[in-house]
């Protein structure tokens, strides 16, 4: 069976030892919505927006700036959400880290899915958990359930979310 994998690897120093997807110029959500794709509602701000026109392509932001997507060899959009959901619960196991200022010199977390059909989707995903350092497997037992509960992706992963699509004109208005 297929499988779709995305890693995150940090160190107890904060050095995320790999490319941020954020790495790279800041491009404003102004000036990727003004390269012939609808406008964002202006009562909000995205999160996370991807735009597709016919002579520029994809163009995929957050607000810490562009994000290769597609046709330009960047990355899918499923390994997008298992590169969040391991560099969300790598964040909470690092900050744990360093607030007892264990002596941690490598944690990895590695999130893996199983997709299947009907709907396209991931029918399950994997998150491997690697910590290297001088402390004992009940500390890394503790530390895991203390940082899962924390991690905002997996807990919405775990706890399936409503989920909304409006459909908008090109001036913003919503299209019931």
């Amino acid at each position: 069976m297929e499988r779709v994998m995305a890693k995150k690897h940090a160190s107890s120093s904060g050095d995320s030892g790999g490319h941020s997807v954020a790495d790279g110029p800041p491009v404003s959500t102004e000036a990727v919505h003004a390269a012939d794709a609808a406008p964002a509602p202006a009562a909000i701000e995205p999160a996370g927006s991807c735009a597709w026109t016919p002579s520029k392509g994809y163009a995929s932001w957050t607000k810490y700036g562009e994000v290769k997507m597609f046709d330009d060899g960047g990355h899918r959009a499923v390994e997008l959400m298992l590169l969040a959901a391991a560099a969300c619960l790598n964040y909470f196991l690092v900050e744990y880290v360093k607030s007892r200022n264990l002596p941690v010199t490598s944690i990895r977390v590695t999130c893996d899915g199983e997709p299947v059909k009907r709907p396209d989707r991931l029918a399950k995903i994997v998150t491997r958990v690697v910590i290297e350092g001088n402390i004992t497997d009940e500390e890394r037992r503790r530390m895991l359930h203390v940082c899962e509960r924390s991690c905002k992706v997996m807990n919405t992963l775990r706890n399936q979310p409503e989920c909304e699509t409006l459909l908008l004109s090109p001036s913003g208005k919503e299209i019931a």
